[in-house]
């Protein structure tokens, strides 16, 4: 399917191209035509405007600045043909002489043209007929045609693997979100698999006749467990759907930034205590963000628990202004993450724990905290050292309010 779209994506910009240059080699063509008309026209124009010696008094010349090859032509009262100019022409031929007037006056213009004789001709009030010749000028317009589609089929040619080129690198964003789809579809088919089938399982010993009154309990036990597990992973889904559809816009307020991270902070005290990981936190106060308080506290809440789930020792939290922003930093020791992990960690599905059906969790988390920063126009990453993990949110600080007092 992407090749496809590539290829259509390609001969799209090929179509592009051809249209600006059809259009843009017609413009030349015809404001070249219609500039050698136009001369053609003015040079007629400036010879019937010249006097017409009677003969034999003298041979009428055009003059110098013209260099069209014409020549005149009048019906004498005894009904000769007098030509004058043409060097190029035969004006011999009476016959042929009067077919041109009479052309002429079968047309009923001032102005025209005889196409099969390559001439135009001005008529004047005394009956007098100019010709020019057009063949020049015809020729010209048709080598100027033939070169520009000899240039338009080569520019196209040369222009073909260009538009593949940018058709590949239009295409890779919708390729990549393709893939990640695909992706996301296996591997949220593989976390329902397991649930699933520990719900078959149960519901088929469940209905067996021979089952004892504790194994139903056990069985109906695990089927619980694993419909809250695959109610867990259908919220985490559409979580992300609704951060992706631009739902939490709808929800921005100020928030009450520091006292939102205290808040969060405060239920995982003990929770740290009991693992036995020392806290220490640094908030500054009255920091004032946009956005939905409920997504920015879970986000606080996944950050924690995640330290506290995998941190050892310690973990440390500070809340800090800088500039028009505030960044918020989880660190906790423990082993650190490998840094080609460091961006992985954010992928919708991924777990570090290679066991993926024994994690407790779906590995949605850190992908719906990301999403949810960046909803906040805000950004998430994390890093690793001789310190340990330390996650980053980096949010812009409101624009109007920068202080407030506590509630």
């Amino acid at each position: 399917m992407i090749r496809r779209l590539r290829l259509k994506l390609a001969l799209m910009l090929t179509l592009i191209v051809s249209l600006m240059l059809g259009i843009v080699f017609g413009v030349v063509i015809t404001s070249t035509q219609r500039r050698m008309e136009h001369e053609s026209r003015l040079t007629l124009q400036r010879m019937a405007s010249m006097p017409f010696a009677k003969p034999p008094v003298r041979p009428w010349e055009p003059p110098e600045e013209v260099r069209l090859p014409m020549f005149v032509l009048r019906e004498l009262e005894n009904g000769e043909i007098h030509a004058i100019g043409g060097e190029l022409y035969d004006l011999s031929d009476q016959a042929f002489l009067r077919t041109l007037l009479d052309e002429v006056r079968a047309q009923g213009n001032a102005v025209g043209t005889l196409a099969q004789y390559d001439l135009r001709y001005h008529r004047d009030q005394g009956e007098r007929v100019f010709f020019v010749d057009i063949s020049s000028e015809r020729s010209a317009v048709r080598h100027l045609a033939r070169n520009c589609l000899l240039i338009g089929l080569l520019a196209l040619l040369l222009f073909w693997p260009v538009s593949l080129a940018l058709a590949a690198w239009a295409v890779r964003p919708v390729e990549r979100t393709f893939a990640e789809q695909r992706r996301f579809v296996a591997d949220a088919s593989h976390d329902l698999k397991t649930p699933l089938a520990v719900v078959i399982t149960n519901a088929e010993l469940l209905t067996a006749e021979d089952g004892s009154e504790t194994r139903r309990l056990r069985c109906a036990a695990g089927i619980l467990a694993a419909a809250r597990q695959m109610r867990r992973l259908t919220e985490g889904l559409l979580e992300l759907a609704r951060i992706d559809d631009g739902a939490l816009h709808a929800n921005f307020a100020p928030v009450r930034w520091s006292e939102t991270v205290l808040t969060a902070l405060l239920p995982y005290e003990p929770i740290l205590f009991e693992r036995g990981l020392a806290l220490t936190s640094r908030i500054e106060e009255n920091l004032i963000v946009t956005g939905s308080e409920v997504h920015l506290a879970a986000l606080v809440e996944e950050l924690l628990g995640n330290a506290a789930k995998y941190g050892r020792e310690r973990v440390e939290l500070t809340l800090t202004r800088q500039g028009r922003s505030c960044l918020l930093t989880v660190t906790s020791g423990g082993d650190a993450i490998a840094p080609e992990e460091l961006e992985q960690i954010f992928r919708r599905f991924y777990r570090l724990d290679a066991a993926r059906s024994d994690a407790a969790g779906h590995g949605l988390g850190l992908a719906i905290a990301r999403a949810a920063a960046e909803a906040h126009g805000g950004s998430l990453w994390a890093e690793s050292g001789a310190f340990g993990n330390r996650f980053l949110l980096r949010l812009p600080l409101a624009r109007s309010g920068r202080r407030v007092s506590g509630r």
